[in-house]
């Protein structure tokens, strides 16, 4: 019996990853493809050359489509894409198709043109925060969504209530099956492994980003030494926060102050650059643009993660089981606060300032 054709359809850095480890992991039992859908930059796409370069990868064709425009334009360019779709899909035959959103409309698309012509599973791969959190749309918003796109695309589009419950997704594939939300129990459930990310390959890959991102192979290095990694905070976090930049610079100098060495990593919203300044008080600034997940294999084990809410805490724990990783909420803002629980249940420990870490000791 031969290999299944499996067809992989992410849209952020952080699928890709989870893509990626998932073809690694059945490369025996699977022949691989990946579409990069609802990209921005098309022409140097950091993401698909170092894939493309990558003599390790388990994917047999690497393709990306556009997400570029707006409006009536943003009709134009996605019938496009349905094409080039349709021509990838006729040319492998895939017998299940995974993304890690079911709301992306390349993918409804492609799940009800395969199933025109063969069976065909839909998987959903775990997209981290609102795996766990839930993220539901409101029953105004569903009725709307569905009209305005049953109109514009066709009768097949189906409105996800919570991200990976469409009737389209057959399997899931989540880091934590057990703390997942109640709306996958009518799935076939399966867990991501951790060691599928600290693979060889894997950080083979990473390596390969940080070098197409402009990081040299000495500072690269250097991560191994890095005591301690701080993920800045969204900047309209940022701008909501009370002297933000002044509690991390002083973070920063206390861990400093202890013989610790420090890494940052700006959200990827930050698409370059230093805006807090802390370049020249810490040993090293990750690329904003590389995911945390593909980093943290370089990492020591016992290293110790700082961050706030979202999906790297999260991963962090997951993937490198034996580090320290720590959440920030402030006590005064109440979209912090209503994580707390969910982080804690999932083993971050939540703290509700910078100081208390070391209070922790």
């Amino acid at each position: 019996m031969g290999k299944a054709s499996v067809l992989y359809m992410p849209s952020t850095p952080l699928n890709i990853l989870v893509a990626t480890a998932h073809a690694l992991a059945h490369a025996e039992s699977q022949c691989s493809s990946l579409v990069l859908i609802d990209q921005k930059n098309i022409e140097h796409n950091p993401y698909i050359q170092a894939l493309d370069n990558w003599q390790g990868s388990p994917f047999q064709s690497l393709s990306i489509l556009p997400g570029q425009q707006t409006g009536w334009k943003k009709l134009r360019e996605r019938r496009q894409s349905f094409k080039s779709l349709k021509a990838l899909l006729d040319k492998i035959s895939p017998q299940a198709i995974a993304v890690s959103s079911d709301r992306r409309i390349e993918f409804q698309f492609a799940m009800q043109y395969q199933r025109q012509h063969q069976s065909c599973i839909g998987v959903y791969l775990d997209d981290g925060l609102y795996s766990y959190a839930g993220r539901r749309t409101t029953a105004l918003e569903t009725i709307l969504g569905r009209v305005a796109k049953k109109l514009a695309y066709g009768a097949w589009w189906n409105e996800p209530v919570q991200v990976g419950s469409s009737s389209w997704i057959d399997q899931a594939w989540l880091f934590q099956p057990d703390s997942a939300i109640t709306d996958y129990q009518q799935k076939s459930i399966y867990a991501l492994r951790p060691e599928w990310f600290a693979s060889e390959p894997i950080q083979e890959l990473g390596l390969a980003l940080f070098s197409a991102m402009g990081a040299s192979t000495t500072s690269m290095l250097e991560l191994k030494e890095v005591d301690v990694c701080l993920l800045i905070a969204h900047p309209n976090n940022i701008l909501k926060m009370q002297n933000y930049q002044q509690k991390v610079e002083d973070f920063i100098l206390a861990l400093t102050r202890r013989g610790l060495k420090v890494a940052i990593k700006y959200h990827p919203r930050v698409k370059d650059g230093d805006p807090l300044n802390l370049k020249e008080r810490v040993g090293f600034v990750i690329p904003s643009q590389l995911a945390f997940e593909f980093v943290l294999p370089q990492f020591k084990d016992a290293i110790m993660i700082v961050g706030d809410v979202g999906t790297s805490v999260l991963t962090a724990k997951w993937l490198k089981s034996q580090s320290q990783v720590y959440a920030v909420l402030y006590e005064d803002d109440p979209f912090q606060l209503s994580f707390a629980a969910l982080f804690s249940q999932l083993g971050v420990a939540v703290v509700p300032t910078y100081q208390a870490i070391f209070d922790n000791d």
